[in-house]
């Protein structure tokens, strides 16, 4: 987990227009790919297992915990997809440390979009 906790919901509203998902999939092919990323993951990862099955699960919820409505509708299977479009093996420690903190600390749609966003616009900068 993160040294330094800062509550994502001071971010409400604040990020910029910018993201447009990168890998436009159908839901049902979004899921498969998600399967398939968390199934390749070594046991020991709960946390990241648990944020993924949390996230493909919310897939199908008619409330859409994946939906950030306050930042642009930004959908968090998405920049998740484009994250680890992004990731390679020398800072997949960093989409595990997002997710873990994710689980630990808040769950909600905010939480979850926050964080891959960072992420997401680190990544494709370099």
């Amino acid at each position: 987990m993160s040294q330094q906790f800062i509550d994502v919901h001071s971010f409400d509203g604040q990020l910029p227009k910018d993201y447009t998902p990168q890998h436009k999939l159908e839901e049902s092919d979004k899921k498969i790919f998600l399967e398939n990323f968390k199934n390749n993951l070594p046991n020991e990862n709960l946390p990241v297992k648990q944020t993924l099955d949390l996230i493909i699960k919310d897939m199908t919820n008619p409330l859409n915990e994946n939906m950030d409505t306050l930042n642009g509708n930004i959908d968090a299977s998405d920049i998740l997809i484009d994250v680890i479009n992004l990731i390679n093996e020398d800072n997949i420690d960093l989409l595990f440390e997002q997710l873990e903190d994710t689980m630990q600390l808040g769950t909600c749609a905010q939480g979850r979009v926050i964080r891959l966003y960072q992420l997401y616009k680190a990544f494709i900068i370099n």
